[in-house]
């Protein structure tokens, strides 16, 4: 077993199933949590994320804390620009037209990753960096396959954990509506055979990557964030008081 997980978060909605495991895996005293946000800089204070920090073994890094002067300055430049457009359909416009320097989402986390991980790894510990969603087509995968080049350097061990409470929903609304079948989707999960496993919240989430993951490295978890422990122990500590802060 591990005694250090490493997590990038990077939008809101996969703290929901991720956010449960990692706090049953501090609770238990099981080992050290890294986490570093990589999507919108504001992820850093969601009140799922603040939970975590309760435990002496969880530190939230701020990436300024860990990315080098020009690489950070490009990420904040890079969501100033995404707050913007956000707002104003013009500038979206004007973005695509004059196709300003910093590339797009994906060549960005591509430049992130190998300071991350080279800042985060500590010495001989058995590490696994886990990241949230892995199918092919979405820019996010860029920071994977850069996560995947590192991993035979560093020797740490890859863990994707896709979102899948609602998998024939997330289906619908990213597929045709012909097929509610769940490995029939156009969805490509090929991304996902470089994890050393796949650790799925249920048996039909599990099945969109049965084609390309060997059942040895596909993990059915169960929904950490449906467990009594959760409910009584550790929504309770997201006090009024913290959500109003935050």
């Amino acid at each position: 077993m591990p005694n250090r997980l490493i997590y990038f978060p990077r939008r809101p909605n996969d703290l929901d199933h991720i956010v449960p495991v990692l706090w049953h895996w501090l609770r238990e005293g099981a080992g050290r949590v890294d986490i570093a946000p990589i999507g919108n800089p504001t992820l850093i204070e969601d009140p799922r994320l603040l939970l975590l920090k309760k435990f002496e073994q969880a530190k939230i890094w701020d990436l300024q804390e860990l990315l080098p002067l020009s690489i950070c300055r490009r990420y904040q430049t890079y969501w100033r620009r995404q707050q913007l457009f956000d707002r104003s359909r013009i500038a979206q416009k004007i973005y695509k037209a004059i196709k300003p320097p910093g590339g797009t989402y994906g060549d960005l986390l591509s430049v992130m990753a190998q300071p991350l991980i080279s800042r985060l790894l500590q010495g001989d510990q058995e590490q696994t960096v886990i990241v949230d969603w892995a199918a092919d087509g979405d820019e996010r995968t860029c920071f994977d396959r850069e996560v995947h080049k590192l991993r035979s350097r560093y020797g740490f061990k890859t863990v994707a954990m896709p979102h899948g409470d609602e998998p024939h929903r997330t289906l619908l609304s990213m597929t045709s509506l012909e097929s509610l079948d769940p490995t029939g989707t156009e969805i490509s999960y090929e991304n996902c055979s470089a994890f050393d496993y796949v650790v799925a919240p249920n048996q039909a989430c599990a099945a969109r990557f049965k084609k390309c993951v060997e059942d040895s490295r596909l993990k059915v978890l169960g929904s950490t964030r449906f467990s009594h422990l959760w409910i009584e122990e550790g929504i309770p500590q997201a006090t009024p008081e913290l959500l109003a802060k935050h």
